[in-house]
């Protein structure tokens, strides 16, 4: 699974959160088989990435598109698979709302100078933390 080839916080059931929560979500993928020269067939995805639309959260009341899921399987990595997942995501985010559309995302180190060479550039750091809760609170 394209996931477990990568160190990746995110898991396939985070994604399938975000993908049925009623968002406005898009989500770009290239087959593994396509980009191996037909070899791993069925192996599912070598590289994705998901965006999810915000309306008027941006400046002036316009959407903010959230970049997310970026991950490449390891063994296919250099090929520019990252690149046109998030070129697919940005043309979308165009088509959608123009040359004015805002995009952000939080990047991995590794990706950073993917993101910078699509023009994205860095107004912060953060920290992620996850919490799964395996029974649910106790209500006191």
């Amino acid at each position: 699974a394209l996931t477990g080839s990568v160190e990746w916080s995110s898991t396939l059931a985070d994604l399938e959160i975000l993908l049925s929560g009623g968002r406005d979500v898009c989500a770009f993928g290239v087959d593994f088989g396509s980009v191996a020269g037909g070899e791993g067939g069925g192996e599912g995805l070598g590289a994705m990435g998901a965006a999810t639309r915000l309306p008027a959260a941006g400046r002036g009341g316009g959407a903010v598109w959230w970049v997310s899921y970026v991950v490449t399987d390891a063994r296919l990595r250099r090929r520019g698979l990252a690149r046109a997942v998030c070129r697919a995501v940005l043309e979308e985010a165009r088509r959608r709302d123009g040359p004015n559309a805002v995009l952000g995302l939080y990047g991995s180190p590794a990706g950073s100078p993917l993101y910078a060479s699509l023009g994205f550039r860095t107004v912060g750091k953060a920290h992620a933390v996850k919490l799964i809760l395996r029974s649910p609170p106790a209500i006191i």
